[in-house]
């Protein structure tokens, strides 16, 4: 028997499948990182309805960003 997509599911995968919209940040833009981040930092607090915290921020948002992690795998084939 086949499971019904959890609710959390289904908003990475309207993440993933909007993200270019909802970021802002097209494929070739210089600025696709920061936009992406800008984005990611806004979605965090939006789920946690309050602003971050330092340590939040660096837990959810900024270590994901760290120099040399490919942008692209967290959502599975290129998103954007």
């Amino acid at each position: 028997m086949r499971r019904r997509p959890t609710p959390r599911w289904k908003a990475a995968d309207y993440v993933t499948t909007h993200l270019r919209e909802l970021s802002g940040a097209s494929e070739e833009a210089p600025d696709r990182p920061a936009k992406l981040q800008a984005f990611c930092r806004q979605f965090v607090e939006r789920a946690f309805r309050q602003p971050l915290s330092p340590e939040n921020e660096q837990r959810y948002v900024t270590t994901q960003f760290q120099v040399g992690r490919d942008l692209e795998w967290r959502s599975g084939a290129r998103c954007c």
